[in-house]
């Protein structure tokens, strides 16, 4: 049995909070999104959370759909 792949040292995991203020949404409206499946994130207890690339790829998808 192999072992998983360590996270890279650089990962950066962000909580609903901090991808509303990155996102300028409400939590709730956040929880939307990913449950809309438009931002991948995964529940860590009771706390959704997402990395910074996952972000990066919502707005990047979001600006190439607005035009």
């Amino acid at each position: 049995m192999t072992k998983p792949d360590p996270a890279p040292d650089d990962l950066q995991v962000l909580g609903i909070r901090k991808i509303a203020a990155v996102l300028d949404r409400s939590p709730r409206a956040v929880k939307a999104i990913i449950k809309a499946g438009k931002l991948k994130a995964w529940r860590n207890g009771n706390r959704w959370e997402t990395t910074v690339d996952n972000v990066r790829k919502y707005l990047h998808n979001f600006k190439k759909g607005s035009k």
